[in-house]
């Protein structure tokens, strides 16, 4: 578990009990050590269960609303949201990719969805995966003071992140992810699944506008 194991807020012997407490009370616990530890508790939420139709498997149906939101509102928390946006059809094309059960998502399905996200969140802080890669330290610094932390490590952080395995993701290039293995993904090209149609095609331009991307 991510916050005994890696965060270190919870002690292998209170896991089982930190697992039963109802989710408002695991945040709160959470967010009162880490300030305790001098620290900022930063939530990353998977929106794509409650926007796309089968991201979250066959007994889970999207909800169309930002549950995390909903949650933490709920229990008395003021949210400073941060969205990292990707446009419309790099997001596609990576769900297609990299989610062997999603391999056969329709370009219609993703569209609605992420139209729907898209105006969800368009309200929200956004920083872009583009220009995150583009220009790293100038968003990193965006970044930190959206969310309030501080921006004394920020090349400090740029030069050891590669070194960081704490987290969900792969972040070096040296080392391939698990869906690169051939037993993990099934390969998709652009070309096989065909072109996008103008409809879908307008649909997906309205997420990226609305998403903070000049057209």
């Amino acid at each position: 578990m991510q916050a005994a194991d890696w965060l270190g807020f919870v002690e292998t012997t209170e896991v089982g009990r930190f697992q039963e407490l109802p989710y408002s009370q695991q945040i709160a616990l959470l967010d009162a050590r880490a300030k305790s530890k001098g620290k900022t508790l930063i939530i990353r939420d998977w929106v794509t269960v409650n926007y796309l139709p089968g991201a979250g498997g066959s007994t889970m149906g999207p909800s169309y609303i930002l549950e995390q939101s909903v949650y933490l509102a709920r229990a008395g928390y003021s949210l400073q949201p941060l969205v990292l946006t990707r446009k419309a059809k790099s997001v596609y094309w990576s769900i297609r990719r990299n989610f062997m059960h999603m391999v056969n998502l329709t370009v219609e399905e993703f569209a609605l969805s992420y139209l729907a996200y898209a105006n969800a969140v368009s309200s929200f802080h956004r920083i872009s995966l583009e220009s995150l890669q583009s220009a790293p330290r100038e968003t990193l610094i965006q970044l930190l003071q959206v969310i309030g932390v501080s921006i004394d490590y920020v090349d400090m952080q740029l030069k050891t992140f590669a070194d960081f395995r704490q987290c969900t993701g792969n972040n070096t290039l040296t080392v391939p992810s698990a869906t690169s293995y051939e037993r993990h993904i099934v390969q998709v090209s652009q070309d096989s699944v065909g072109s996008i149609d103008t409809l879908n095609a307008e649909v997906l331009i309205e997420a990226d506008r609305l998403m903070g991307y000049e057209l």
